[in-house]
């Protein structure tokens, strides 16, 4: 059996999110991620992966310099993520939220 490729997230402080998810939960968000950081995500998961606030960016479909991101808490990024995120499923689609 193939060991399943796996994306890691960045923590700088306890959280919920797990430290990483299946690769192809990002996978449909690549765009957003070359737009954003101008890398792969192939690449940034080789640099250490995203932060929490990072990969909403990349799954919410947003810009990183978009002021209203900075302004969440941990504890807003780790809601947001056991509200739209499932290690079973992946994320919610923003059709879905």
């Amino acid at each position: 059996m193939t060991e399943r490729k796996m994306f890691q997230i960045i923590h700088s402080c306890p959280s919920v999110l797990p430290r990483a998810i299946p690769f192809e939960h990002v996978a449909p968000f690549e765009s957003r991620a070359f737009r954003n950081h101008h890398q792969t995500l192939d690449r940034l998961n080789e640099r250490g992966g995203l932060s929490p606030r990072e990969l909403l960016c990349l799954v919410t479909d947003r810009r990183l310099s978009e002021e209203n991101m900075f302004q969440l808490t941990h504890e807003q990024l780790d809601a947001w993520f056991k509200e739209y995120y499932s290690i079973e499923t992946g994320f919610k689609t923003l059709y879905e939220q």
